[in-house]
């Protein structure tokens, strides 16, 4: 069981809302709530020596930010919780292709720049295309920052959503190009807070806003390891894959983080006692599988050595 790791904070005390490792994993995004002292809200990091690339927002807080998997655009959540596409290369700044108002959460397909974000409307955005191209069909939220929009991802090629929040107690699978459902995920939750699709497609897992938590097998809604992740617990917060698809990573409420095997429900990370003081709100795992990445409630950054 591997817990190697080690802590790295930025001026900013305040926590950490969003984490997300550029594809090449030299860089680190970071999103928190605002800090009056540092004026720090979104910030890149190189991971080489821990320096500061840049400063992209210094007031209110950074709730959402991810790279492209092509590794040229981070999109997030601004002080006005607008959707920000920002080139990395020439640092222009667009908020116009993506209009996108009260924007909560932000998840990229892993093998195709599109991006879907959750605000008043949930919607996806295509890079080749520079235009929104699917909408979540339900009734537009009420434009002000204390929605919550239902929580979706995109599937690793950008052709699905798998969306929780629209019916009660399941996940339903759309297609983009047709607008149609092609599935549903039946006795999940009525609500997620987090949500994503492996690397390859196959499995769905997702985190109620209660903080129970499963795993599914897409093409069959067959739920796996349903012994150790079911909607029974209560202390889940956040969820990613690991890169190799057989492997899940969990934030929990209470600082601790597990890194599950999806075919044993083996631990290959996971602790006696918190490593966080307070929720764990965002994980992320470098695209060669060898560091992850945890921030929350403590304003501290661990980086796990998980090769």
């Amino acid at each position: 069981m591997k817990n190697s790791f080690t802590t790295f904070t930025t001026p900013n005390p305040q926590v950490v809302l969003s984490l997300d490792v550029s594809p090449d994993g030299n860089s680190l995004a970071v999103g928190q709530q605002a800090d009056d002292k540092s004026e720090l809200a979104l910030t890149l990091w190189s991971l080489e020596d821990r320096s500061l690339i840049a400063t992209l927002m210094r007031q209110e807080s950074c709730l959402a930010a991810r790279f492209s998997p092509g590794g040229g655009l981070l999109a997030f959540s601004d002080r006005n919780q607008n959707v920000t596409l920002r080139d990395l290369k020439s640092g222009a700044e667009n908020r116009e292709s993506f209009p996108l108002a009260f924007t909560k959460w932000i998840s990229f397909a892993w093998d195709r720049d599109r991006v879907i974000a959750g605000g008043v409307r949930t919607q996806v955005w295509d890079a080749e295309r520079n235009a929104v191209i699917w909408t979540l069909p339900v009734k537009p939220l009420t434009e002000n920052r204390n929605i919550t929009p239902p929580c979706c991802a995109l599937s690793p090629d950008g052709a699905l959503v798998a969306a929780s929040g629209v019916e009660a107690g399941r996940i339903i699978i759309y297609e983009i190009e047709s607008g149609e459902i092609v599935g549903r995920l039946e006795n999940t939750m009525d609500e997620a807070r987090s949500i994503a699709f492996d690397p390859n497609g196959r499995f769905v897992a997702a985190v109620a806003t209660t903080g129970g938590v499963g795993l599914w097998e897409t093409a069959s809604g067959e739920a796996l390891l349903p012994e150790l992740l079911n909607m029974r617990a209560d202390y889940y917060w956040c969820v990613r894959f690991h890169p190799d698809g057989e492997r899940v990573a969990f934030g929990l409420w209470s600082g601790f983080v597990e890194v599950i095997g999806i075919k044993d429900g083996q631990y290959s990370v996971n602790q006696d006692a918190p490593v966080h003081q307070g929720r764990v709100y965002d994980v992320a795992i470098t695209r060669d599988g060898k560091r992850m990445f945890t921030g929350g409630d403590d304003g501290a950054i661990l980086i796990w050595d998980i090769e």
